[in-house]
């Protein structure tokens, strides 16, 4: 149980790894874009710090892309000039930052000069990455904690996830025998957390400054450094209240992020086969927020129930269509998916514990995969123990 009981300590660095934004042209007349279309005689553009030069191509979604240069530098993409508005306002744009600059300690002055050179308000946040890097030859703390979680035999049951999103485990090292990448809930949805050998990626993609910034920052590049990375869209972000764009170049302020997200999303605790309510199980803390000055951020209230007779619903087919039919592996998981996010966005897990576990009990002989009677236990918080009561 040693494993269970650590926690990671050590040196780490916290970074932006994505920014999408999305922005409207302050325009004074509504019908006058401020932003210009590119033509077979003008392709660039010039604001003094900022330059625009046109794309061949738009996007699926807007008709005109640029390169954004300031001082010289390309630092960003803007889409601009909406093919269709359907719910946006005239003017509306998306900016996408550059990954080597959001590992600079001035992307948010950059990005402030464009939009005031630009003449863009900032709407939204569309996508955020946030990286939290840390040192594992000395301490491999949470890699293997996720392969101890993984490897864990039915009916040995010693961790527990008690976070409602799946968990898979991938690129196996043949001599160790170990994972070195996780992924914890799905790419369709709002969030979803990956943890995976960062080292061995920047082998592949030959990314200079990242190692560079882990070396300022207290990281040895030539070391083995894991990276757990949190990819929130605005779906995700929206649960946060309060949420601070001007905070994003604040290390505190995004290990809070983590912090917060992790909630009912991604937690550990230690079985107690004595109790079968998992929620009253230990919880472990994987690392030391305290040290990296992060709290945990308001977040929205669910809504009231109003449709729960559908939430009843939705959950018994989605546990008998695990257990009791032969429905292909990838319509069951997401069938689950979407009972789990109704559950979790309606406030009912209480009750949806323990309808799981009658269903469980009710179904399981009928299931010919016993693997999916543990993702049931650990998606609903079910005690493998009490389905032998």
């Amino acid at each position: 149980m040693e494993i269970v009981d650590r926690i990671y300590t050590s040196a780490f660095t916290l970074a932006i790894d994505w920014l999408d934004v999305f922005c409207y042209e302050e325009r004074e007349d509504p019908a006058t874009s401020i932003l210009p279309i590119p033509s077979e005689e003008q392709s660039s553009f010039d604001y003094g710090d900022v330059g625009l030069v046109a794309q061949p191509y738009g996007t699926p979604f807007y008709q005109v892309a640029y390169q954004v240069y300031v001082y010289g530098e390309e630092v960003a993409t803007l889409q601009c000039h909406p093919r269709t508005l359907g719910k946006w306002k005239p003017g509306a744009a998306a900016i996408k930052m550059h990954n080597h600059v959001l590992y600079r300690s001035d992307w948010m002055d950059l990005l402030t000069l464009i939009c005031h050179t630009l003449k863009l308000g900032i709407n939204n946040v569309t996508r955020l990455d946030i990286a939290l890097d840390f040192q594992t030859d000395e301490d491999p703390h949470l890699p293997e904690l996720l392969n101890y979680y993984y490897k864990q035999m039915p009916g040995t049951l010693q961790l527990h996830m008690k976070g409602r999103a799946t968990f898979n485990a991938r690129d196996m090292n043949r001599e160790t025998m170990c994972f070195q990448q996780f992924i914890i809930g799905s790419a369709s949805s709002g969030k979803q957390v990956s943890v995976y050998n960062k080292t061995k990626e920047i082998e592949k993609s030959h990314k200079g400054y990242i190692a560079a910034f882990w070396l300022a920052n207290g990281l040895d590049p030539q070391s083995r450094v894991y990276r757990l990375e949190l990819r929130l869209k605005s779906e995700g972000l929206h649960c946060l209240e309060g949420f601070e764009f001007t905070l994003l170049d604040d290390p505190a302020y995004l290990a809070s992020i983590i912090r917060t997200s992790f909630e009912s999303f991604f937690e550990f605790a230690k079985a107690n086969p004595g109790d079968t309510n998992t929620r009253r199980w230990e919880e472990l803390q994987l690392f030391n927020w305290e040290a990296m000055g992060a709290s945990l951020l308001p977040k929205t209230s669910a809504p009231v129930v109003n449709d729960f007779y559908k939430v009843r619903l939705f959950l018994h087919l989605a546990i008998k269509q695990a257990l009791a039919t032969n429905v292909h592996e990838n319509l069951m998981r997401s069938n689950l998916e979407t009972a789990v996010h109704q559950v979790v966005h309606y406030g009912v897990q209480e009750y949806a514990s323990k309808q799981a576990l009658k269903l469980i009990k009710k179904y399981r002989k009928m299931c010919k995969t016993p693997d999916r009677i543990s993702l049931l236990c650990r998606l609903f918080e079910v005690n493998p123990q009490s389905l032998e009561d």
